[in-house]
């Protein structure tokens, strides 16, 4: 998609965070379905139009995991496109909802700090990732080891940009275990691509 085209879509997606409640049409479950679907082939507007749409639903759960997880999943789509404040707006919304439950809040730590490495706040990033790395890990908020690598060498990255070369070492070091060949490949998707779309849409 062009860049021109992915704005004008954006335009579209960020009003429909605020009406898409007013028409929709589908189970709350099949918004959540067609997203994971859209997440998986890489289509990240259509995973910001499901979302929006499961936020606004009228029959979006109580429970503070599924509302945190829609806001996390929009936050993230919208980081993918490029939109960063409103990328970063949404994550922080999913933290209020999480509230003091820091097991909640493990998988919005990572992606602050992965949008902050992509906007170059290397003290945010850094701060992020080591909340989503020392996290209680309760059974709902075990990471998959990829995962856990790639906050750490997103850190490494963050520490080496503050000049901090022996603890970027050291995190390095934690991370090339968990990317062994034992490791279990993380779901397409899964890595929110902050920043990439927006260098090659901007080169064509």
């Amino acid at each position: 998609m062009a860049f021109a085209a992915s704005l004008r879509f954006l335009c579209t997606a960020t009003l429909a965070i605020v009406a898409a409640g007013a028409h929709a049409a589908l189970d709350f479950e099949e918004y959540l379905e067609r997203a994971e679907a859209a997440r998986k082939r890489g289509d990240w507007e259509a995973v910001a139009s499901q979302y929006a749409e499961a936020i606004n639903h009228r029959d979006l759960p109580k429970d503070a995991a599924v509302r945190v997880e829609v806001h996390r999943e929009y936050g993230r789509a919208m980081g993918a496109l490029c939109q960063f404040g409103e990328a970063e707006k949404f994550l922080m919304k999913a933290r209020a909802i999480a509230g003091a439950d820091a097991a909640l809040d493990t998988r919005t730590a990572y992606e602050l700090g992965s949008l902050a490495l992509a906007t170059r706040r290397f003290e945010v990033a850094m701060r992020e990732f080591q909340t989503f790395l020392e996290a209680p890990r309760t059974p709902a908020a075990v990471a998959p080891p990829r995962l856990m690598a790639d906050a750490l060498e997103k850190l490494a990255r963050a520490q080496e940009a503050l000049g901090k070369a022996e603890e970027a070492a050291r995190s390095r070091e934690r991370a090339a275990p968990l990317n062994g060949a034992a490791a279990k490949p993380l779901p397409p998707g899964s890595i929110t691509p902050y920043g990439l779309r927006c260098a090659s849409a901007q080169g064509r």
